[in-house]
């Protein structure tokens, strides 16, 4: 159903951010005084609002109404009209990062005291910051810099320009939720970090063609089935000046390709946890080092799947004062796996027993928040799934030594996709959600008294002048009962009678979920310019997707792409049917994985869609990395007819429809040699196609060229459909 509006949504609008949802921006808690209790009454919430178009950091009691200034971006004297990230360390204190300044801020006095404490080289990269003590850790070429006090100490020294031996740096492609390469101590006082050596992975070119000669950027890239990196960890003292080395060896997998994962200080900073996962991906050990010498001190479980493990949380310890029957809460740690089927929490002692499963259902853990005491319990404050995966829920776990958990789900009268954190008493949870009638709102909920929750803030509907459709949610059913979700977008202004294109939108891989019950259903807003210009768009969510389950996920095993084509055909099934979809008339498009997808469908199965739009496409799973393709499709040599099925090139000489490949050329994700070997072989097979290349771009088409992308994409499908 159109909204009751005439203003075109221009593809222009699709990517301004005045075409999303406002938010409460710097949403925290104000954290309370080291020095005083923290009684219920003292929590207090702090967040950016804008004031004669300038940022302004307020702060209110979370059942209040009015707020008081904590601090202008006037105050600052920078020129700025917009405040940078501020984290509050006290009701009275806090720091931002100016420019490449670290910059400490207190008002106890009534009046704001600026003072930096720490700066950042320009050629920094990879920086991390430790709270406890704003000391910076960061890269410049392969080696590892601190910087305490604006007092810089290089921690490694290989030669400038190699990237052989790499200090700092993030291991695995970042796999395995590993986003950075570097874990500071609790107290700031040691940094852990990895040492990478790649020097057995060979070097892949990458060309930069915007200097004069063309440039050559070298890459690492472990393709699937080669060699991999060796990852071990380093451990340097900031007091004693001196770095040890931490090598799981024999006590891991005895191999120097396993992987090193989920790195973790304990809460007294006298050991590292390290999750170490075999080559092969299907068995993980938990193994515990002392931090001051690298010692090994203890394997304290493993896990074991027969397709895949995948160690995504390091252990998440239990607040010191709680006491348990085995002792006190720093010697407990809450532990995500889905050894059951779905992502739950389990409480395991320091040693490593397993004390009990914290939740239990059909649903996943998606993040923990935060732990902490309340009374004589432990309160878990975490998200989790729920309408078969369509939302996102907070929910409290409450764990009592000797006891049953027992999970509270805050929001269960709210559907939507939620995400909150708990106040410092634990009383209060801010909830951030939306649903598709609500864009964005901010709730606050009292534990104490179960009353309703407060709205401290509402965002308008963006699109509210725009003459867009109401998204529709689509319920389909795979092959094997599996339940399926969809999401339809029909034209705007629909003619009664009239069959209209139609474009199935595709991505289809693991971790990903493209239909929610959030604001728009997650529709990307050229979904509603597509239809507003007379399209059909539709997206599902199929078996190898995200967030509904291990079994969901897993069933694509060794043979990516089959299963995901079964599930789009039964969407094409269900769009035949609908009396204004022209069937004749079908495109489909994906990026990445989707790109993979939209290719494997206009060559498997030739005679569905009349045109399709492949963007960054995944052709050869064997020149795809080790990381990701090996857990997903095991080794080449492992599984030598889950790859040939699934290598487009020698499908392409089934193609019969329309087909743009898209393809930007500094990609270093899935490498640019994909789609140019898919073009050498659809040359050789006499198939006609369109290519479309980004210079300069690497994975994905970002900044002022996203709209031409779009444009591009849009105008290949009203020529093909």
């Amino acid at each position: 159903m159109a909204q009751q509006s005439s203003v075109p949504l221009t593809m222009e609008d699709c990517f301004r951010p005045t075409k999303r949802p406002t938010t409460l921006r710097q949403l925290q808690w104000i954290p309370p005084a080291a020095d005083k209790p923290n009684p219920k009454s003292a929590d207090q919430v702090a967040y950016v609002i804008s004031a004669g178009g300038r940022d302004v950091l307020v702060k209110r009691q979370p059942t209040a109404t009015v707020v008081d200034t904590l601090l202008r971006a006037t105050d600052l004297n920078t020129g700025a009209k917009a405040l940078p990230g501020i984290s509050l360390t006290s009701p009275t204190t806090g720091y931002a990062i100016i420019g490449q300044d670290v910059v400490t801020l207190d008002w106890t006095s009534g009046v704001l005291q600026k003072k930096t404490v720490n700066t950042l080289p320009e050629e920094a990269d990879n920086a991390d910051l430790s709270a406890a003590n704003l000391a910076y850790a960061y890269t410049i070429g392969p080696n590892l810099y601190i910087s305490e006090g604006g007092i810089r100490t290089q921690i490694s020294t290989e030669p400038a320009g190699t990237n052989t031996i790499l200090y700092g740096h993030a291991a695995h492609q970042r796999e395995f939720g590993i986003t950075k390469g570097t874990f500071w101590s609790g107290d700031g006082k040691q940094l852990a970090f990895y040492r990478i050596d790649q020097g057995m992975v060979p070097e892949y070119p990458i060309t930069d063609m915007a200097s004069k000669p063309a440039k050559v950027n070298p890459l690492r890239y472990p393709m699937a089935g080669t060699a991999s990196h060796h990852a071990t960890l380093g451990v340097y003292n900031l007091s004693t000046k001196a770095t040890i080395y931490i090598n799981p060896g024999a006590n891991g997998f005895g191999d120097p390709e396993q992987y090193l994962t989920n790195i973790t200080w304990s809460p007294d900073n006298a050991f590292i946890y390290i999750a170490v996962v075999n080559r092969d991906q299907n068995h993980m050990k938990l193994l515990r080092f002392v931090a001051s010498t690298g010692t090994f001190d203890k394997v304290l479980f493993e896990e074991r799947h027969p397709k895949y493990v995948e160690p995504e949380h390091g252990p998440m310890f239990m607040p010191k004062a709680l006491q348990f029957a085995a002792g006190s809460g720093t010697e407990h740690f809450v532990w995500m796996s889905e050894r059951d089927g779905h992502n739950h929490l389990y409480l395991y002692h320091k040693d490593g027993q397993v004390v009990q499963q914290l939740t239990k259902g059909d649903f996943d853990v998606l993040e923990v928040s935060s732990i902490a005491q309340e009374g004589k319990s432990a309160i878990i404050n975490c998200q989790i799934t729920a309408n078969v995966g369509l939302d996102k829920h907070l929910a409290r776990v409450s764990v009592m030594s000797g006891k049953p958990a027992q999970l509270q789900d805050l929001d269960v009268n709210f559907p939507g996709v939620h995400v909150g954190k708990a106040s410092p008493s634990g009383r209060y949870v801010f909830d951030a959600y939306s649903n598709p009638d609500t864009p964005y709102e901010v709730l606050i909920w009292d534990q104490q008294t179960k009353a309703k929750p407060s709205s401290i803030y509402m965002a308008a509907n963006p699109l509210a002048e725009n003459n867009v459709s109401k998204p529709e949610l689509v319920r389909l059913t795979a092959e094997d009962g599996t339940p399926l979700h969809g999401r339809l977008i029909k034209p705007a202004n629909m003619v009664p009678g009239k069959r209209y294109p139609t474009i199935v939108y595709v991505y289809g891989g693991p971790h990903a979920q493209l239909v929610t019950n959030g604001f728009n259903m997650s529709a990307d807003l050229w979904m509603y310019h597509f239809a507003q210009e007379g399209y059909v768009v539709f997206t599902l969510d199929g078996r190898g997707s995200g967030n509904r389950g291990l079994n969901f996920e897993n069933a694509t095993h060794r043979q990516l792409g089959t299963l995901e084509m079964q599930d789009q055909l039964k969407g094409v099934e269900y769009l035949k049917q609908l009396p204004f979809v022209d069937p004749a008339r079908m495109g489909v498009s994906g990026w990445s994985f989707g790109g993979f997808m939209t290719t494997s469908l206009m060559t498997r199965q030739p005679d569905v869609f009349k045109a399709g739009c492949a963007g960054g496409p995944v052709i050869d799973w064997s020149l795809y990395e080790i990381m990701y393709t090996e857990r997903y499709m095991d080794r080449p040599q492992q599984n030598p007819e889950g790859y040939a099925a699934n290598n487009l090139k020698s499908q392409a000489k089934n193609l019969k429809g329309k087909l743009m490949l898209i393809h930007g050329t500094v990609d270093d994700v899935v490498l640019w040699q994909h789609s140019q070997q898919m073009a050498s072989q659809l040359i050789k097979d006499k198939k006609l196609f369109e290519y479309m290349i980004y210079p300069g771009h690497p994975h994905n088409v970002l900044g002022p060229d996203r709209v031409h992308l779009f444009r591009t994409i849009k105008a290949f499908f009203d020529r093909s459909l």
